[in-house]
């Protein structure tokens, strides 16, 4: 009995050893910090302007959400941020200055890491040469969809008391319900018996593209 109890003792510990080692790798895995993909302002950073604003757009090597901290000074001031962990992003700046310098830098954070590009600048357009236009949805949206037009989708239905809940760019059971509402009202569709109802198809499209005024 004695030595039953002793081999599954040593098997016990080189199980034990290699369960930490193959934590250690995973942490080692998670201690990378998230990095911008060919960071430049040419290359993958790009920066189309406005005299009121700009749209920024890059992309970064791993999923990640990011803080985009600018202002007109190196002190920024203020952020624009997005909860989606996604490898393509984009930011818009509005209310800007004309014919101003502006400063920004990227912070990427995935749950675990913090990683800060370096700073750029752009200048706005002279005043009166471009407008920011706004953003609408650019496609037909459905249940479990993803992505940057989701998280419009739902600042628009908050901005209509239609939706209550968190920003996440998920389309989840609480953005169909509002979806459901908005359309009742709007006279769009309403009920489960309608097609289309709950999602976001070519009449809610346009309907919602035109409150936006996009």
């Amino acid at each position: 009995m004695n030595i039953h109890l002793r081999s599954i003792s040593k098997y016990s510990i080189g199980f034990f050893i290699i369960g930490i080692v193959a934590c250690s790798l995973v942490f080692a895995e998670d201690m990378v910090a998230p990095q911008l993909s060919r960071v430049t302002i040419t290359g993958s950073i790009a920066i189309k302007l406005y005299s009121d604003g700009a749209f920024i757009t890059w992309e970064s090597n791993r999923p990640e959400r990011y803080i985009l901290s600018y202002g007109d000074t190196l002190a920024y001031g203020q952020t624009e941020t997005s909860p989606l962990l996604v490898t393509r992003h984009e930011a818009i700046l509005r209310n800007l200055h004309s014919a101003t310098v502006y400063h920004f830098r990227i912070t990427l954070e995935d749950g675990y890491n913090q990683g800060i590009s370096r700073d750029y600048s752009f200048t706005t357009l002279a005043q009166g040469v471009a407008l920011l236009p706004p953003i609408g949805l650019e496609r037909f949206l459905l249940y479990g969809n993803r992505g940057e037009d989701v998280l419009r989708l739902q600042q628009f239905l908050t901005r209509e008391n239609l939706y209550t809940g968190p920003i996440t760019g998920f389309y989840n059971q609480d953005t169909k319900i509002a979806v459901e509402q908005f359309q009742c009202r709007e006279r769009i569709v309403c009920g489960n018996s309608f097609y289309g109802y709950g999602e976001v198809l070519r009449n809610t499209f346009h309907a919602i593209n035109a409150l936006l005024g996009a």
